[in-house]
């Protein structure tokens, strides 16, 4: 089975590979750099955790303020999949740092992706960077395969900063089974925007950092009420009425 097929039959795939060991570690020097206060960064997009407010969880909007991050989320081999499993047109709506440091990091509930983001139709994906490698013992992402044939469920809040949404009970009992995504440093893993997933808090002794850019196609449609804080960025083809939206927006000082 070809990579368009299993994704559009399961919602999620891994890529091995994709990335270098060493353009991870030109990342992750960066990471460092974030972790430490070392660069400037607005604080609203930080997130740090709950069970120790100095570890970094979250950090958003890193490809408008480092160009080595934009270079990994537009790099031709990352492109040509997501071209494989979206089609030509695309641009990126996000992008985030997702880490889970070692003894600290935090849980993320089970939901889909799709229920935070304003956007029409729902044919969106998230590819999932590891800059570290991701194991069962570090709190690798777990999926539900074919969740995404199920359209959007119920989800209800939680007190997890960053993920402040999750599944209702009600919804969990229509899923299936889940799996364990394990990708090794420098591979990918991608999942649709209506895939179940979630993860385990990390309690090991080694982290866990991932790399995410979110992708749409040359159809979406922002349906938000306001303006994202950042310009979605146009990637190749056609532009989507989502781009043109908000390609004006400046991205904050």
């Amino acid at each position: 089975m070809d990579r368009k097929q299993f994704f559009a039959d399961n919602g999620y795939l891994s890529a091995e590979g994709v990335f270098s060991e060493a353009e991870m570690d030109d990342l992750m020097r960066r990471v460092a750099a974030l972790e430490g206060q070392h660069t400037p960064f607005p604080e609203g997009d930080l997130k740090w955790e709950p069970s120790n407010p100095s570890v970094l969880r979250n950090a958003f909007g890193l490809l408008h303020r480092d160009p080595a991050f934009r270079a990994v989320a537009t790099h031709p081999r990352l492109i040509a999949i997501v071209q494989e499993l979206l089609g030509p047109d695309l641009d990126i709506y996000a992008d985030g740092l997702f880490a889970k440091p070692a003894h600290d990091g935090s849980v993320v509930p089970p939901h889909q992706d799709m229920y935070y983001w304003s956007f029409e139709p729902y044919n969106m994906l998230t590819a999932w960077i590891a800059l570290e490698d991701a194991t069962r013992e570090n709190g690798c992402m777990t999926v539900i395969p074919a969740s995404h044939k199920l359209g959007l469920l119920e989800h209800e809040q939680t007190d997890v900063p960053g993920n402040t949404w999750m599944l209702t009970q009600e919804a969990l009992c229509k899923l299936g089974d889940e799996i364990p995504v394990e990708l090794s440093k420098g591979s990918v893993g991608f999942h649709h925007c209506l895939t179940y997933h979630r993860s385990e808090p990390n309690r090991s002794p080694r982290s866990r950092r991932a790399y995410t850019v979110i992708f749409m196609t040359g159809e979406a449609r922002w349906t938000g009420t306001g303006e994202y804080r950042y310009p979605f960025l146009h990637v190749q083809g056609k532009p989507s009425p989502a781009y043109q939206a908000m390609e004006h927006v400046q991205v904050e000082r």
